[in-house]
């Protein structure tokens, strides 16, 4: 059974930080019975006799079921289901509002954002990394352990991105000044 991406994406990007959620949803189905998903590939005569068994069996789209057959039998391990049981989580459950933070640069080398009241400040060898940092952050702090998309503005042109999205579903976008046009 194939899930399409939420409609209730409410911001710039939200349907593309969720896209994966059908192919999860796909390999959290087989991985409910994998000494089922095993037998069926172990039957199948080639790729897409394999295809038809395993979407016929879990009710998965011939796309859906091209996926899972892409994956490598390393996800049966328990730590790749648990990591994959999180990510599901994640994209299927409703996220908050976004949070809009300016990112407040001090040259090419160090910034500081306050969230919550509380001015965190960071350092790095060059903009790009000092941009990483600070997406880090934001994502392993706000973004998804609160399931809240995070906007930064950056105040930065030209070469530079104008906007950072940081999305629960781990994905980090970049948006510059020619983005917006």
């Amino acid at each position: 059974m194939l899930r399409s991406v939420p409609d209730a994406a409410t911001l710039p990007g939200e349907a593309a930080a969720r896209q994966a959620l059908p192919w999860l949803t796909a390999l959290s189905t087989v991985l409910a019975d994998p000494e089922r998903l095993v037998r069926l590939v172990r039957g199948a005569e080639n790729r897409d006799d394999a295809v038809r068994a395993v979407g016929a069996a879990f009710a998965l789209t011939a796309e859906q079921a091209g996926v899972v057959l892409d994956n490598q039998f390393g996800m049966l391990v328990e730590s790749r289901r648990s990591a994959l049981a999180e990510e599901l989580r994640v994209l299927e459950a409703p996220w908050g509002g976004p949070l809009e933070l300016t990112l407040d640069v001090h040259g090419r080398r160090s910034a500081a954002v306050t969230v919550d009241g509380a001015t965190h400040s960071f350092r790095a060898t060059g903009l790009q990394g000092l941009l990483d940092e600070v997406a880090q952050f934001l994502l392993e702090t706000v973004a998804a352990p609160t399931l809240r998309p995070v906007l930064v503005s950056t105040g930065l042109s030209g070469d530079w991105p104008r906007v950072l999205r940081i999305w629960p579903s781990r994905v980090v976008e970049y948006e510059y000044e020619d983005d917006a046009s």
